[in-house]
Order: C-alpha cells, then sequence, then structure tokens
C-alpha cells in the first residue's frame, strides 16, 4: 500500500512498509523511511494517523508515530520508557501509550519484545 504525500510542490508515493516513524514538526510532520531519508510532509500528524494503517502504526507519543515492524526492543532510562528501533533509534513512549502498544504487539503475538511494567 502507497501514501500520497504532498509538499511544496511534490507529491510523493510512499510504500507503508518503508515507513520507520513520524515525528511532528511544528504545524508539518517528517516522515522518516527505511533508506535513510526523510520527507517533510505540508499535513500535521493528526492526519498521517488517520491514512496509515492501524495494524502497523501506532501513536506511541503526542509527537511520535511507529512502525511497530521496525521495533527491536523498548527500554527503560531514567524512569522512562523508550522505543528502540531498527538503527539504534530512540522514541519516548508516553506513560498513556504504553498499554496501547503492547496491545498491538501482543495482537501480532510478538513474543521477542517485552514491555515490562
Amino acid at each position: 500500500m502507497k501514501i500520497e504525500i504532498k509538499n511544496n510542490k511534490t507529491t510523493h508515493y510512499i510504500d507503508v512498509n518503508q515507513i520507520i516513524f513520524c515525528k511532528a514538526d511544528r504545524m508539518y510532520s517528517r516522515i522518516f523511511i527505511s533508506n535513510s531519508k526523510s520527507i517533510v510532509c505540508s499535513h500535521p500528524l493528526k492526519f498521517l494517523e488517520n491514512i496509515l494503517p492501524t495494524t502497523i502504526f501506532c501513536r506511541i507519543h503526542k509527537s511520535y508515530i511507529l512502525n511497530i515492524n521496525f521495533l527491536t526492543q523498548v527500554k527503560k532510562k531514567n524512569n522512562r520508557k523508550y522505543a528502540i528501533l531498527k538503527e539504534s533509534i530512540e522514541i519516548p513512549i508516553a506513560k498513556n501509550k504504553k498499554t496501547v502498544l503492547k496491545e498491538m504487539l501482543m495482537q501480532q503475538k510478538d513474543d521477542s519484545i517485552q514491555l515490562g511494567r
């Protein structure tokens, strides 16, 4: 599945399986894709949250949407939880989003990642 993303005068067609995560950037969003590039999107994160498939994307923080297929572990550091992605990218997990992420992972029956308490 591909999504259409517009910024300025360019339209990008991005395979959702290539999206690692999305990050809020003021009134825009930045989409990080697996070839180490990022694309600025002229839409807020809420727009992306509504068009990305909920089977693999999870809003884990007010500023982040994560593709759970790129999640390798969850780490606790300084009393906060962080999603660790491939390429050692760390993304904070909001306290109120930990349960949502855990439920998604359980639905995928992925026993290799443990969230802890």
